[in-house]
């Protein structure tokens, strides 16, 4: 007899409680629901606006699973509440590949029910038309998911320590392929329960809380997991497999703590060579509290489940994971303020999630390591941004569509954490720049957000329009790239800084920029302009005698960018026409003399590399886009430099 799988209405007393545990009866249904006339783009592929009739307030998952492959069986119960005043079917999305046993809608059975595609429906009856609330529950066995990493389900062997580990992943679209759902970002569902009944030498993995551990009398145990704490329904989430718990309590603050509970593979010397990095995670949550706010789920626990996934998924309460780095770490646990707590209103809006999370990471560095450190994250993010010279934050619809596009690493992650550092550098003011993340979350604490939603918040407390900065930055495409020069006249710095964009299309970034000045004496100063034009001069006070002027020294700025000393190039040789289409003409003012002739992209790339004692050179380049180029060119010695614009 599978006891796991008895239906509640056939036991009694106690044993009956213990078997098959009841469900809460009276739900709380908040206002943070949404009702109804979902944007699009914050639903699944295949969703029926059949599902927007109602709204979620809770899930109970019951099922038996194994490390060793993704069948899965049992039932799910989803209680909801109607919202429309018509509803005449009752439509949850599941996988084909799941088969339904049965279906019984508000404690009766559902004869017929439909399967069509990835969707079950069930025609309601005529008195059930008008029910204020919804109770479906679902008998379903099978094996879901695919061979890729956006699997619903997926069952794969951590070589490494000899562990099979079975696991979900629903982000974006694919919870359909463990349990009947209804896959809309803004509708959370209030509460879960998540139980999964396993082998007995396995352990079982979930949201919130661990309150019992029931052993059956097959000799099976099940898993009771319980969290009461909102959640958007890719957040659900189990992991099977041979695990040993290592948990501790992490301050939050002096007086407050929370659990931090983490399933490592059974595996010799696990724990000795993890402990370290896990522990990490304390003073993490500590660092997150102060920057955006307490932990959000203190009243449950964060945790880790490791699993062969290639990487981590923020799963509310307890993060699916592959391996314990720094990055890692702190990336998944800021998830649950920025993902989960507050969640993107729609898979446009990414950057909620992914580009705040991304940003943890700088602060954490920042925090707990050293600036060096920090810099060269930043760095790092911006060359991978850079490698997408048209690339854009915001997705439109059709891009949201696509689990690769929305989960661009260089895009959604890196360009995201680097706007958020940008707008940070332009409020210049650390105080105001973390009140405004923490008023983001609270004001929409277990609900979710767009960045027009985070702007306000911006410009209400900084008094400030910021949008010219969301419409370059977050809805604009690439980046800008900068050719600057300077020169010294007596006790005065000029800096002459031409601006044009990655995309070639004119688009001009508003930014301030730092220039690092070093002087002769050793002293270095730093000053700061705002670009406001594409070519402008900026004046400077020179306490000295400046040997050399870096861009952009703490790399705060995405762009590309070169400066170099400005030389009176006539004495040496002429550049005929400049801007150029096609040939390029350079004379020089003395022959018979060996010179070097480089030119290169604005990032260095080299295009052209060629050598002549003669007293002039041409250069057919019409294969070459429109843009900004530099013309290298050594002679006796001397290495002289010009932009050159392509038309």
């Amino acid at each position: 007899m599978r006891i796991a799988l008895i239906d509640i209405a056939i036991l009694m007393g106690f044993l009956a409680l213990r078997i098959q545990p009841a469900y809460p009866q009276d739900l709380h249904f908040p206002a943070h629901k949404s009702l109804g006339d979902s944007n699009p783009s914050a639903l699944a592929p295949g969703y029926s606006m059949h599902e927007d009739k109602y709204d979620v307030g809770f899930y109970f998952l019951n099922i038996e699973a194994t490390n060793q492959s993704t069948f899965i069986k049992g039932y799910s119960i989803l209680h909801a509440r109607r919202v429309s005043s018509t509803i005449d079917t009752f439509v949850v999305e599941l996988s084909h590949k799941l088969g339904v046993d049965s279906v019984f809608l508000n404690d009766k059975k559902a004869d017929p029910f439909y399967r069509e595609n990835d969707l079950l429906k069930v025609p309601l009856r005529e008195g059930d038309m008008s029910e204020p609330e919804y109770r479906l529950k679902v008998y379903y066995q099978g094996a879901a998911g695919s061979s890729g990493f956006y699997s619903g389900i997926s069952n794969a062997s951590a070589s490494n320590y000899n562990q099979d580990i079975t696991y979900t992943l629903s982000e974006p679209f694919q919870a359909k392929d463990w349990f009947p759902v209804k896959q809309n970002l803004t509708d959370k569902a209030d509460s879960v329960w998540i139980f999964i009944t396993v082998d007995p030498n396995l352990k079982a993995g979930s949201n919130g809380l661990l309150t019992d551990v029931v052993l059956l009398e097959d000799g099976r145990k099940r898993f009771e997991w319980k969290s009461a704490y909102p959640i958007a329904y890719y957040l659900l989430s189990f992991s099977v497999g041979d695990y040993i718990d290592y948990s501790f309590y992490a301050s939050i603050t002096d007086t407050d703590s929370v659990l931090v509970q983490n399933y490592l593979y059974n595996a010799p010397g696990i724990l000795e060579s993890l402990k370290e990095e896990i522990d990490q995670t304390g003073p993490l949550i500590r660092v997150f509290s102060d920057k955006f706010g307490p932990y959000p789920f203190a009243n449950e626990k964060y945790g880790h489940c490791m699993a062969p996934l290639g990487g981590g998924m923020e799963h509310q309460t307890m993060t699916t994971i592959s391996g314990f780095n720094f990055g890692l770490i702190a990336h998944e646990l800021a998830h649950q303020w920025f993902g989960d707590y507050l969640t993107c209103g729609t898979w446009q809006d990414i950057w909620i999630n992914e580009g705040f999370a991304s940003y943890a990471e700088y602060i954490a560095i920042e925090e707990l390591k050293t600036q060096r450190e920090a810099v060269e994250w930043l760095a790092q993010a911006h060359s991978l941004a850079i490698n997408y010279p048209f690339g854009s934050i915001f997705l439109s619809f059709e891009e949201s569509r696509s689990v690769q596009r929305i989960f661009n690493y260089s895009l959604s992650y890196k360009k995201g954490a680097a706007i958020i550092h940008m707008l940070r550098y332009e409020i210049d003011n650390d105080p105001l720049f973390f009140a405004i993340v923490k008023d983001f979350i609270v004001k929409f604490a277990n609900k979710t957000a767009t960045a027009e939603d985070f702007r306000q918040v911006v410009e209400d407390h900084s008094k400030e329009d910021y949008d010219w900065f969301f419409k370059q930055w977050y809805y604009g495409k690439g980046h800008p790239v900068f050719v600057a020069s300077w020169r010294q006249v007596g006790d005065s710095l000029y800096i002459t800084s031409t601006q044009s964009s990655s995309t070639g299309e004119g688009d001009f970034f508003r930014t301030h920029m730092d220039y690092r000045i070093r002087y002769k004496s050793g002293e270095i100063e730093d000053i700061r302009f705002l670009h406001e034009k594409p070519e402008e001069t900026f004046k400077a006070y020179a306490s000295g005698v400046v040997v050399s002027v870096q861009t952009d020294p703490d790399s705060n700025v995405l762009k590309n960018a070169i400066i170099y000393e400005y030389t009176d190039l006539s004495k040496v040789f002429t550049i005929s026409p400049n801007p150029f289409t096609d040939v390029l003409n350079i004379k020089f003012r003395s022959s018979n003399k060996f010179r070097q002739i480089k030119l290169s992209s604005i990032n260095g790339k080299v295009l052209l590399n060629k050598s002549t004692t003669a007293g002039s050179f041409t250069a057919n380049l019409h294969h070459l886009s429109t843009g900004v180029y530099l013309l290298y060119v050594t002679e006796d010695g001397i290495k002289y430099t010009e932009k050159l614009v392509k038309l």
